[in-house]
C-alpha cells in the first residue's frame, strides 16, 4: 500500500487545487521535482512530478511535456506557480486533460519539499500499521515517534523497560542518539535492520538477554530502523534536488532562473552571499554525514550533494566570514584522509558557478599539499601555482589533448575557437556576456562552443571538463 493521488491533494496543510482530474485513486510510488524539458527517461512510472514551469518559461510546448509524462505513466503533475510563471498554462491544462493526467496547482508559498515530506511521512505511517497491529508493546514507541521524539525518544522508552544506558551508533558518525560516553567494548551490540547495515543499537553490559528483553530490544530495533529510514529518505530526496542544482549551475547563465527557483525551494536566499565547498575522500557517504552534522551544529543552512566522486556544497556566508577558518573546520569535520576546497564568496545565484570552479580548483590543490589538507580559492594565489605543481610532460600531453585540436581548427578555418572558449570560461560560463564581448549573437557563440565539444569530445555542461579546459588554456602562459 502507498499514498494515493487523492490522499495527497486533499492534505489541508498543502492547499493543493486539482485543475484536471484524472485517476485520483492511483497509488504514488515517488514524488519527484524536475525542470527538465523531458524528464520521462528518468522516470519509472507512478510518480508525482512537481515542476515550476521553467521549461515553459524557456519556450517548450506544454503538449510535448505532458506527452512525455503520459508515456512515462506518471500518477499526476503538480505545477507550482512562481514569479516566472504566474498561472498554470492553459495549454498544459488541455494537454493533461487529453492524456487523462491529473494536474494540480501548488501555491507559490508551498515548497516542493513540503509535498515530498508529506509523502514520506505518509509512507512512514503506513509502515507503522502492521507493527501496531501485531506488537502489543509498540504503543509507547509509536507515541514517541508521533510526538517527534526521534531516536532519543525511542531510547528513553527502551531504557524505561531495560534500565541500562543505551545508544545508537552509525558508521562514520559515531553516537547519534543516547548515552554519548557508552563503552562499546563492554556493551552488547545489536545491528539495526536497515539495508545499509551501518547502524547499531548498543546497550551497556555484556550479557545474553532473556526472551522478554529480546522482544523489547527487537521492538526498539524495528522502530529505530523506521526512524533512520525516514531520515534517510528525506535526505536522499533533498540530495537529488541539490544535485540538480549543481547541474543547473554548471549549465551557465541560461539556467539562472532555474537556479534561483531551486535555491528558493531548498531554503537558500539566491540574493545572499554563499561559498561553494568541494571535498574528496575515500568514504564520501560517511564524510557527507560528518560535514552536514558540523554545519548544522554551526547554524549554517548549507546544502550538500555527492557529484562525480566529490562532495559539493553551498554554504551561506557573509563578507565577514573567514573562509580559511571555514575550510579548516570542514576539513576537521570530514576527518583524516579528506581534502577540502572552498570557493570565493558568490554575491548571489549568478556567481555560484565561479565559486564552484574555485572550490574544485582549491580541492585539487589541497590534494597536492603536504600539510593542511584544505585550501581556499585565494590560497592558490593564482592558477599558475596549481599549474606549476604539474609534471611538464604530463602538462604538455594534457594541453595537447584539449587545446591542440582547437588551435589546428583555428589555423585551417581561420576561426577563433580558442579565444572564444577562453573568454567563455573566464566569464564564469555566462553566454550573453561572452557574446557581447566577442560582438557575436549568442546563437553564434553556442555554435562555436558546440564545435569545441565536438572536436575535443568534452562537454561544457560538465564542471570537471570546464576545469580541465581552463587549466589547459592557462597552462599555455605558464613559465
Amino acid at each position: 500500500m502507498s499514498l494515493t493521488v487523492r490522499e495527497l491533494v486533499t492534505r489541508p496543510q498543502l492547499r493543493l487545487t486539482v485543475v484536471v482530474e484524472g485517476d485520483l485513486d492511483r497509488m504514488i510510488r515517488w514524488v519527484h521535482a524536475s525542470e527538465m524539458p523531458d524528464p520521462a527517461p528518468y522516470l519509472r512510472g507512478d510518480e508525482v512530478v512537481l515542476t515550476a514551469g521553467i521549461w515553459y518559461w524557456h519556450g517548450m510546448a506544454p503538449a510535448a511535456f505532458a506527452a512525455g509524462l503520459g508515456h512515462a505513466n506518471v500518477a499526476a503533475v503538480g505545477f507550482g506557480t512562481n514569479p516566472l510563471v504566474r498561472e498554470v498554462p492553459a495549454d498544459l491544462v488541455d494537454a493533461c486533460r487529453a492524456w487523462g493526467l491529473t494536474l494540480f496547482h501548488v501555491p507559490p508559498d508551498v515548497s516542493f519539499i513540503a509535498i515530498a515530506e508529506e509523502f514520506v511521512e505518509a509512507q512512514h505511517r503506513l509502515r507503522e500499521r502492521p507493527l501496531l497491529e501485531s506488537l502489543e508493546r509498540s504503543g509507547s514507541f509509536v507515541y514517541c515517534l508521533q510526538e517527534g521524539g526521534g531516536l532519543d525518544g525511542l531510547l528513553r522508552v527502551l531504557t524505561e523497560a531495560l534500565p541500562r544506558p543505551a545508544a545508537v551508533l552509525q558508521r562514520g558518525r559515531g553516537v547519534i542518539a543516547g548515552t554519548t560516553d557508552i563503552d562499546v567494548e563492554a556493551a552488547t551490540v545489536f545491528p539495526v535492520p536497515i539495508q545499509s547495515g551501518d547502524a547499531s543499537l548498543v546497550i551497556a553490559g555484556r550479557h545474553k538477554p532473556s526472551v522478554t528483553e529480546r522482544t523489547i530490544i527487537d521492538q526498539a530495533l524495528a522502530f529505530i530502523a523506521i526512524e533512520l529510514q525516514r531520515e534517510r529518505v528525506v535526505i536522499e530526496s533533498e540530495r537529488r534536488l541539490v544535485g540538480e542544482l549543481f547541474d543547473l549551475v554548471a549549465a551557465g547563465e541560461s539556467q539562472l532562473p532555474a537556479v534561483t527557483a531551486r535555491m528558493h525551494s531548498l531554503g537558500l536566499d539566491p540574493e545572499a552571499g554563499a561559498s561553494a565547498i568541494c571535498c574528496t575522500a575515500t568514504d564520501l557517504e560517511a564524510v557527507l554525514g560528518l560535514v552536514r552534522a558540523h554545519l548544522d551544529e554551526d547554524g549554517r543552512n548549507a546544502v550538500l550533494a555527492l557529484k562525480a566522486g566529490q562532495l559539493l556544497g553551498i554554504v551561506p556566508v557573509s563578507g565577514e566570514d573567514d573562509l580559511v577558518a571555514l575550510a579548516r573546520e570542514v576539513h576537521a569535520a570530514a576527518g583524516p584522509g579528506a581534502f577540502v576546497g572552498v570557493g570565493g564568496v558568490a554575491a548571489g545565484a549568478g556567481e555560484l558557478g565561479r565559486s564552484v570552479v574555485q572550490a574544485t580548483h582549491a580541492c585539487r590543490f589541497a590534494m597536492r599539499r603536504r600539510d593542511a589538507g584544505y585550501a581556499t580559492h585565494d590560497t592558490l594565489a593564482s592558477h599558475a601555482l596549481l599549474i606549476g605543481l604539474q609534471d611538464d610532460r604530463l602538462l604538455d600531453a594534457f594541453r595537447d589533448t584539449l587545446v591542440r585540436p582547437l588551435e589546428e581548427h583555428d589555423s585551417r578555418r581561420r576561426t577563433e575557437l580558442v579565444r572564444t572558449l577562453e573568454m567563455f570560461l573566464g566569464s564564469g560560463g555566462r553566454y550573453q556576456q561572452t557574446a557581447d564581448e566577442l560582438h557575436l549573437h549568442v546563437n553564434t557563440l553556442r555554435q562555436r562552443l558546440a564545435r569545441v565539444e565536438k572536436l575535443t569530445g568534452r562537454s561544457l555542461d560538465s564542471m570537471d571538463d570546464r576545469v580541465d579546459f581552463w587549466i589547459a588554456l592557462r597552462s599555455r602562459y605558464a613559465p
